[in-house]
């Protein structure tokens, strides 16, 4: 099985208004020329709503599907943009939270293996209580199971590792990485980049 290509970017603000948005996407652009990607996921967009997506983002709809979900009304540093290579079939798509989780099921055309993948922009202390963010992570389970193809991609806004933290974890990480590892545990997921670097800080 070749696992796709994904790109994540917290891109903090990718609204076409925003003057910071040309210079965002044209690095995009370099980075990635030829739209050589499968999945790319842009997280903490503040995209209001489909008007706000910017014109690079729409053009690559010539080779890729556009998912996508604004930031609410209530919470303008949320948003996620997904774009999903046309040579996977979506065979399901769901916004569970809005501007914070998209749930995307794909089929790659040729080789039909099935994918169950979630994009996710976490809350912060400032915008949630751990109680109000744990009950966010009590979704996980209900759309990833042990045996599906799972892909879980963004920015979780909190660490499961002491070494992520020099002052170590707070009483907030604490919280979140027990409902976060009942999780994984149970549906059999891990975390590729800690596997591979175990002692690499990446906060």
């Amino acid at each position: 099985m070749i696992a796709p290509t994904i790109v994540l970017w917290n891109s903090g603000g990718l609204r076409a208004p925003s003057k910071s948005t040309p210079a965002k996407t044209a690095f995009f652009d370099k980075e990635f020329p030829n739209a050589n990607f499968d999945i790319a996921a842009f997280i903490e967009t503040h995209h209001k709503n489909e008007e706000e997506i910017p014109d690079l983002i729409k053009e690559y709809t010539i080779t890729h599907h556009l998912i996508h979900t604004p930031t609410p009304p209530s919470n303008t540093h949320a948003g996620i943009i997904v774009l999903v290579r046309k040579g996977y079939n979506i065979t399901k798509k769901e916004t569970i939270i809005p501007g914070r989780l998209i749930n995307i099921h794909l089929s790659h055309s040729t080789t039909k293996q099935n994918y169950n993948i979630s994009v996710f922009y976490g809350t912060t202390e400032q915008n949630a209580t751990a109680e109000e963010t744990i009950n966010i992570y009590k979704q996980f389970p209900k759309i990833h199971k042990r045996s599906d193809n799972n892909y879980i991609i963004g920015d979780f806004n909190f660490v499961d590792n002491e070494i992520d933290k020099g002052s170590g974890m707070r009483r907030r990480d604490k919280s979140l990485t027990k409902h976060w590892q009942d999780f994984t545990t149970n549906a059999d997921i891990i975390d590729p980049y800690r596997i591979q670097c175990p002692r690499k800080k990446i906060y």
